[in-house]
C-alpha cells in the first residue's frame, strides 16, 4: 500500500493585512485538497488539521473520496478556558505583547519573539478578536467568514485533543466540537499516558504524543 502526504503549512504572510480566513484558511486548504485530489486519482482521501488547519470543518465542500477528518488542538478558545499555570501568558499576549510589538513593527514578529511564525497584523487582530470574545468567530459569520455547513459530507469526523494542551485546553474543543454536533462528529480527549514521547511546535507534549500514537488511538 502507498500512502501520499501532501503537508499545508500556513504562508508566510507577514506583509498582507488580509484576515487568514480568505488566504489561509479557505483558499489554501481548498486548493491542497484539490492538488491531492490530483495527484492521487485513487483511493480514500484523509484530511488532517492542526489547531488553524482544523478549525474550519463546517465551511468546506469536501471532494467525496474524503473519508476522515481529523482535527487535533483546534478550539474555539477563550483567555478564560485556559488553565491558571497559562492564563497570564495568554492574557499577556493577546493585551500586551502583541499589541505593542504591532504598534512597533507594523506585524507580529513571532519569531523574534520566540512565538512562532511572524504574523501579518489583520490576521493578530482577527484571532485577538475571537480568543477574547465568547463568541469566538461566530461574530464574523457572514462577514469575513461564509456561513457553514453542518451536513455530514464526510463519514468520519473526530475533534481531538489532548487533555494536558494548555494553548487550545479540552475545554474549548468540546465547545468546537458542540458547534459542528449537528454534522454527527466524534469528540476525542487523548490520555497520553504511555504514550512515546517526541514534540510537536512546543505547545503540547501529550498533542503531540497522541498524533505519533493515531495509527493505534484512532482506527481500531
Amino acid at each position: 500500500m502507498t500512502i501520499v502526504i501532501l503537508e499545508c503549512p500556513v504562508r508566510d504572510t507577514r506583509k498582507t493585512a488580509k484576515p487568514f480566513s480568505t488566504d489561509w484558511a479557505f483558499l489554501d486548504q481548498q486548493a491542497a485538497q484539490s492538488e491531492l485530489a490530483r495527484v492521487c486519482p485513487d483511493g480514500p482521501l484523509w484530511v488532517l488539521g492542526h489547531s488553524l488547519g482544523g478549525l474550519t470543518v463546517g465551511f468546506h465542500d469536501y471532494d467525496p473520496r474524503i473519508s476522515r477528518v481529523l482535527t487535533f488542538g483546534s478550539g474555539m478558545g477563550h483567555h478564560s478556558d485556559h488553565p491558571r499555570s497559562y492564563r497570564p501568558t495568554a492574557i499577556a499576549f493577546w493585551f500586551i505583547v502583541g499589541p505593542v510589538a504591532i504598534a512597533l513593527s507594523g506585524y507580529l514578529p513571532g519569531k523574534r519573539l520566540l512565538l512562532g511564525a511572524d504574523l501579518p497584523a489583520g490576521v493578530y487582530w482577527q484571532w485577538r478578536r475571537w480568543c477574547t470574545h465568547k463568541s469566538f468567530f461566530n461574530g464574523d459569520i457572514g462577514k469575513a467568514l461564509p456561513q457553514p455547513s453542518y451536513a455530514k459530507t464526510v463519514e468520519n469526523v473526530k475533534i481531538c485533543v489532548a487533555k494536558d494542551d494548555v494553548v487550545v485546553p479540552p475545554t474549548a474543543v468540546r465547545r468546537y466540537a458542540s458547534f459542528l454536533a449537528q454534522g454527527g462528529v466524534s469528540y476525542v480527549e487523548l490520555d497520553p499516558s504511555g504514550l512515546r514521547v517526541f514534540l510537536l511546535l512546543g505547545i503540547s507534549k501529550a498533542l503531540a504524543k497522541a498524533m505519533k500514537a493515531c495509527g493505534q488511538t484512532f482506527w481500531i
